[in-house]
């Protein structure tokens, strides 16, 4: 579907016709018909005043024709005063509404097939000037997931990566209060009204997003939460964003319906691969069977977006202590390499004995594991699943798709 024509309003008319905006944003009929009734008669005030016969069938694509006993309703109890009091409530809610032609309108979102006509937001909008990144994943997700969720969203609010997400529990929700609490920006885009938290258990999440970035929703506020809304709204998220990072999936969740829509949309796709045995995995590993970006670290991501890694220091925020890195399982302390070494996989031991200082390239690493009985038949995404694993451990480094031991690594042969 292509985009529609935009539509242009002088600067000083804008306030004026904010009123009439949310009276057509409120009309029961679709955001192509929105937009084929402002490019017909120029602006919302004057589709407001247009004859009911004429607006009837103007919200008609051409060539066909429909019957709407709402639209037809709605347009006879059009008055003045009812319209300047509905947007007089709105505003006093706290929330601003920005039409497809206000010159803040996100222009992301501007670039995307079925574009919404408007938006409702509590907070502010991304700044247009800033890079931003869709963090989603699973809400049953793994406590493996939690903290890369965790890692990566801090490191991109480190970076000056505002992270934008649906305010879900699991994946979604951990990735923008980890953002947040590093002193970056979130976005949650809803798929209720934005006067309604949902999840409940998200509502001091919901706060903080209206202080360190927004709430965005296409729905008008008092909309409640069903399920049919959640997909439409999955394209706001990827159409705001600059890429999607994706960490645990089902093979048919809502995260890949979310990722489907980001590359209809030209977007990058980025996936943290998981284990074949995992369904947690499934989605991610099937992206990355499609040709989705693989991502094993933040710097990589990074430099995937353009940004220098570093470049943004941020004050008064403690990093959180890497459960691998400091010689710990997840929820256990140890403090013996030797004992952490014995705890892996017999596989995941001879893997790790593989590297030394010297960096190797993926096909010299699978060259080598053929040579090794434990190894010999360990399939790719399982090798770039451990690759994964171990770098985010601090057991190895990458360097722009080349791994080496790190200086004090578990594997070291002593």
């Amino acid at each position: 579907m292509t985009n529609r024509n935009r539509i242009h309003i002088a600067d000083w008319e804008i306030e004026r016709e904010q009123s009439y905006a949310y009276w057509l944003m409120c009309a029961p009929i679709g955001d192509s018909a929105k937009s084929r009734l402002l490019l017909r008669w120029g602006c919302p005030s004057e589709v407001f005043r247009a004859p009911k016969k004429a607006l009837e069938e103007g919200i008609c694509a051409p060539g066909r024709r429909i019957n709407s006993e709402k639209w037809s309703t709605y347009l006879a109890a059009r008055a003045e005063d009812a319209v300047k009091r509905a947007y007089e409530e709105l505003t006093a809610k706290g929330i601003f509404f920005y039409p497809e032609y206000h010159p803040l309108y996100p222009e992301k979102l501007r670039a995307i097939p079925s574009r919404p006509f408007g938006l409702f937001v509590k907070g502010r909008l991304p700044a247009p000037e800033k890079r931003s990144l869709a963090i989603v994943g699973a809400r049953d997700c793994s406590e493996y997931g939690q903290y890369v969720a965790r890692h990566f969203a801090k490191k991109m609010a480190q970076n000056g990566v505002a992270v934008i997400s649906g305010l879900a529990r699991g994946i979604d929700g951990i990735a923008q209060r980890a953002a947040m609490e590093a002193g970056g920006e979130s976005f949650g885009v809803l798929g209720s009204g934005a006067d309604i938290c949902y999840p409940k258990s998200n509502e001091k999440l919901y706060r903080m997003c209206m202080e360190r970035g927004g709430i965005l929703s296409t729905y008008l506020p008092g909309t409640p939460p069903t399920p049919n809304l959640f997909p439409p709204r999955n394209r706001i998220i990827s159409g705001l964003s600059d890429g999607i990072l994706i960490i645990e999936a089902r093979e048919k969740s809502g995260t890949i319906i979310t990722a489907d829509l980001a590359l209809e949309q030209g977007k990058d796709v980025f996936v943290i691969p998981g284990r074949v045995t995992d369904r947690l995995s499934d989605g991610c590993n099937g992206l990355i069977r499609q040709g989705a970006s693989l991502i094993q670290s933040p710097e990589q991501l990074l430099e995937e977006l353009h940004i220098g890694y570093g470049k943004v220091p941020v004050t008064g925020y403690e990093e959180e202590e890497n459960p691998y890195e400091q010689g710990k399982e997840i929820g256990k302390v140890q403090s013996d390499n030797r004992e952490i070494f014995s705890q892996f996989t017999l596989e995941e031991q001879a893997f790790l004995q593989l590297f030394d200082l010297e960096l190797l390239s993926i096909e010299q690493i699978r060259r080598k594991m053929v040579a090794n009985s434990f190894l010999k038949n360990i399939t790719l995404p399982q090798t770039m699943e451990m690759l994964m694993k171990f770098v985010i451990m601090g057991q190895l480094r990458a360097e722009g798709g080349y791994y080496a031991k790190m200086m004090s690594g578990i594997g070291d042969k002593k």
